[in-house]
């Protein structure tokens, strides 16, 4: 497992410079003129990475090649001038191919209910639930300022006619 010491988020990427860790998933990827751009998706955002084949050994530009879209990646490297060094790079969960593209319009609704927990990892989706997130916060901080306690119940649900299971007899 690749240490996390220096750990970076995505969306800090074009602000650091150094020694950094990242944890995230590949969203996009493609090789041009002996470089691999990459663009890595975590909790807060997108962040690019640009990668010179050239300055890469042979095994850790292997397995970058092999990270697909949607793989979980462990890198560790040298951030410089826009360009990223790997020194280790760790596929912690390989991808297939998604069965849906959900950020596509053409995906339909029926398709979009049976794979919901791929809907979780779109961008509007992750803001839907970061808001939701927010506000539930401020009114639970809200509510116990006012002086009220929060319960944790069983499941409660409603009261039901039994049917024919509460008759004592059938006539």
């Amino acid at each position: 497992m690749v240490k996390l010491e220096g750990r970076c988020l995505a969306a800090d990427l074009r602000a650091r410079r150094g020694r950094v860790s990242l944890v995230g998933w590949v969203f996009r990827k493609r090789s041009e003129d002996g470089r691999v751009l990459m663009t890595i998706r975590d909790r807060s955002g997108l962040g690019e990475l640009v990668i010179d084949g050239r300055l890469v050994r042979a095994g850790i530009l292997d397995r970058i090649k092999r990270a697909t879209p949607g793989s979980a990646v462990a890198m560790r490297g040298l951030l410089r001038e826009g360009v990223f060094v790997p020194e280790t790079v760790e596929i912690l969960s390989p991808s297939e191919k998604m069965p849906i593209d959900v950020g596509s319009v053409d995906t339909s609704s029926l398709d979009l209910l049976r794979r919901r927990y791929l809907v979780l990892r779109s961008p509007r989706m992750m803001s839907v639930l970061k808001v939701q997130s927010e506000l539930l916060m401020a009114i639970r901080e809200f509510l116990q300022r006012e002086g009220f306690v929060e319960i944790q119940p069983p499941i409660v649900g409603p009261v039901t006619d039994p049917g024919i299971r509460g008759a004592d007899q059938v006539t």
